[in-house]
């Protein structure tokens, strides 16, 4: 059976809010055994300096290598309206697709409850803390799930009697730069301060917060701030973000599952509805740890009754995530076998260090196991009786705090040594000056990262812009570079140039026969689209990886240009300054070398014949009648004059031979006797008059050509100047045209 391949459209793999979804797709493709390629852009029609076109990628969504799309809606949204989207999700002809976020009817969306989640948020803040002027940094105005929290916001607030203040209603665009936009409306232009700030997202919370403490505010004394989605930054604030938790990898995982059984034609709903979960951290005025309720929990009778009463109302009071449900009942399960053979703690810890073991860095897991292991230390630690519990449980405690330690420490080292490699990257990419140049750091780099698949694929025309959703690409596309790497050989193809039609993404017998994650990325310099890269992507290693390879492949691709440019320029400028050259040698009307040439090439011409001992042979030549010729027939027929003229010693004398026109009137010519003939002048005179005669038979002009011609042979070695040797041939002229004269 031929393994499905779904494509995700995402924007970005590196956002704070799309990373999840990233990780969590690619991990059920490992369940499932699905193929993967992501189609990486930025958000539609975004209006931050050139995102836009990287957007181009969308077009190959449509590619018969995919038989399936997830639309990670909630970001591809952000800068078009519903219907605008509507018609950018409709541009795909796939019949399976499945949207994140954004509902689609006629196909199945995963939604979150948004606007019950703000409602709770925004009570919480009313309820607990008793804030009434709460301002609210809401998102993109046509983007569905913003509706829906500015919804919950204004609800929370009717509902406990608080009037809906204009006022403290502030824009935003789910972006950074609306938190600071916000924070400057609220109290530099309305004169407001809040009493807290609720952000539709955490990006626009997070950059609220910041510029909050800028301005010398306490956080939450002063003002107190709420964010939503619980993205991995605000956890690490000081102090940290109360916000909402999206189930982003339960939405990204169903999402996989849901397109899969379409593929299969099964049977899906059209609206998966997911809860969220309000994460009450510091920032909102609570302590922002949970408190454990002191309900005292007889001991009468024993033991194991007791624990298993307090593990019953751990379970209830706790709400686990779907994944990680059968997961914790099977420690629970370690640790209801502990309590009733107490004898068996070695057991015990040996099988909890297993189970760490086995997460591989889970922090999910490891913190719901923090959790549960805290609450039985707390309910033991001062009952005498159980003492030998609570040492057993503080010894799990301080095995999940290694691990937690691990896992820090392997991020700092991952961190330090992803620097190193981009640093290195950096320094390798950027000495390239030609493309095949780069090809080649490209084959280091892939190897050092250890990747098996990459593709540069250039367009042979740029792409053009059709609307804000909409791009048309080139029919036609090449494969410019390749890297696979089959059971540990390095594989370098000869497949450089290959073409291919741009619309089936990449040849498809190129793809890898085993599971594959692909990521395909535009590769452009502002308004500059060179094409795109695809290569394999792993969920374990930073996306951070793939953005800067994106990034500097890109730059470099822009810097070659300018390099091929500089290069052309060069190359014109070399050609125009010898164009100028034979401008300042060459006269303009005969083609022939003028005086200046003449004498800069006759001093080399010179030499040459000096340094290999030939005799030279000097020729003047003098048109007779020129002004004749000009005051009979104009000076248009005295040019022809002059032009036969060359075209005549042309064909006389050899292309190495030096040719000059000198005067008016006059040619020089210098030719070499490279065969040491003894007759060499006389022969190139006899050549020269029948080739005269022979003009004058066919020219059929009114006049009779005619010129007059001194010459003499030298020999180099007793020559002193070239003015020298005009001297003694225009000698030689005088007494030519002197008998001629004689003759008349």
């Amino acid at each position: 059976m031929k393994r499905p391949t779904i494509g995700v459209l995402i924007g970005q793999l590196d956002g704070k809010y799309q990373s999840p979804i990233f990780k969590a797709i690619s991990k059920k493709a490992i369940d499932l055994d699905v193929n993967l390629i992501f189609l990486t852009g930025k958000t539609p029609d975004s209006p931050i300096n050139f995102e836009k076109n990287e957007n181009v990628i969308y077009e190959l969504g449509n590619s018969p290598l995919l038989d399936g799309l997830i639309f990670v809606s909630g970001n591809l949204s952000n800068f078009l309206t519903y219907n605008e989207f509507l018609a950018f999700f409709n541009n795909f002809k796939k019949k399976a697709k499945v949207s994140i976020s954004i509902p689609i009817k006629g196909f199945p969306s995963i939604v979150i409850k948004n606007r019950k989640a703000m409602k709770e948020m925004v009570s919480h803040l009313i309820k607990e803390h008793g804030y009434k002027k709460i301002a609210f940094i809401s998102g993109p105005e046509n983007h569905p799930e913003a509706i829906q929290r500015f919804a919950g916001y204004k609800e929370a607030l009717i509902e406990n009697g608080i009037e809906v203040n204009e006022n403290l209603i502030l824009p935003g665009n789910f972006n950074i730069e609306s938190g600071y936009t916000a924070v400057r409306i609220l109290i530099d232009e309305r004169n407001i301060i809040p009493q807290a700030i609720v952000g539709a997202n955490d990006t626009m919370a997070l950059s609220a917060f910041s510029e909050l403490k800028r301005r010398g505010f306490i956080i939450p004394k002063d003002i107190a701030i709420t964010g939503f989605d619980n993205q991995e930054d605000i956890q690490l604030t000081e102090p940290p973000i109360t916000t909402v938790m999206q189930p982003l990898e339960e939405e990204g995982s169903l999402a996989l599952d849901l397109v899969i059984k379409m593929i299969n034609g099964e049977k899906v709903p059209e609206i998966v509805e997911l809860d969220c979960k309000i994460l009450i951290r510091q920032s909102c005025g609570c302590l922002g740890i949970p408190l454990i309720e002191e309900n005292f929990v007889s001991l009468e009778g024993d033991r194991f009754s007791f624990f298993k009463s307090l593990i019953n109302n751990y379970r209830m009071d706790k709400d686990f995530p779907t994944k990680y449900k059968k997961e914790i009942e099977h420690f629970i399960g370690l640790t209801l076998d502990y309590i009733e053979n107490p004898e068996k703690q070695k057991e015990f810890l040996y099988g909890l260090s297993f189970e760490i073991s086995r997460l591989n860095g889970d922090e999910v897991y490891l913190n719901e196991m923090y959790n549960f292991f805290d609450y039985l230390a707390h309910h033991s630690r001062e009952r005498e009786e159980l003492t030998v519990f609570y040492n057993t449980f503080h010894k799990a405690l301080y095995l999940i705090n290694l691990a937690f330690r691990r896992i820090d420490g392997r991020r700092r080292l991952e961190l330090e040594w992803t620097l190193l490699r981009l640093a290195w990257i950096t320094e390798s990419i950027f000495s390239v000056t030609t493309l095949d140049e780069l090809k080649e750091k490209i084959y280091q780099v892939f190897a050092q990262f250890n990747f098996i698949f990459f593709y540069l694929i250039f367009f042979k025309t740029p792409p053009v812009k059709m609307s804000k959703i909409k791009w048309k690409l080139p029919s036609r596309s090449i494969v410019e570079c390749k890297y696979q790497r089959k059971s540990f050989n390095l594989c370098k193809t000869s497949e450089s140039s290959r073409e291919f039609r741009t619309s089936e993404l990449l040849p498809s017998e190129s793809l890898p026969e085993e599971r594959f994650s692909l990521a395909v990325m535009c590769l452009y310099h502002m308004e500059n689209i060179f094409g795109y890269m695809i290569m394999e992507v792993d969920y374990r290693i930073s996306e951070l990886v793939y953005v800067y390879l994106q990034q500097i492949i890109s730059l470099s691709l822009r810097i070659l240009t300018l390099w091929e440019q500089q290069r052309k320029s060069r190359r014109e400028l070399e050609k125009f300054n010898i164009k100028l050259k034979e401008m300042a040698e060459r006269d303009a009307l005969t083609g022939l070398y003028n005086r200046r040439g003449f004498f800069e090439l006759g001093e080399k011409i010179i030499q040459s014949a000096r340094e290999k001992r030939l005799t030279l042979g000097v020729f003047f030549i003098d048109l007779d009648n020129l002004k004749l010729i000009n005051d009979r027939f104009g000076h248009i027929e005295g040019d022809e004059a002059l032009k036969s003229t060359a075209f005549i010693l042309k064909n006389c004398f050899r292309r190495s031979d030096l040719i000059a026109r000198v005067g008016g009137d006059e040619f020089v010519v210098i030719a070499i006797n490279s065969k040491m003939e003894n007759n060499f002048e006389e022969l190139l005179i006899t050549r020269l008059y029948n080739l005269l005669h022979k003009y004058n038979l066919t020219s059929n002009k009114e006049y009779v050509l005619s010129f007059s011609v001194g010459y003499s042979t030298f020999n180099p070695q007793e020559i002193t100047t070239l003015e020298h040797i005009i001297t003694v041939v225009d000698e030689k002229l005088y007494r030519e045209k002197q008998r001629k004269k004689s003759f008349r």
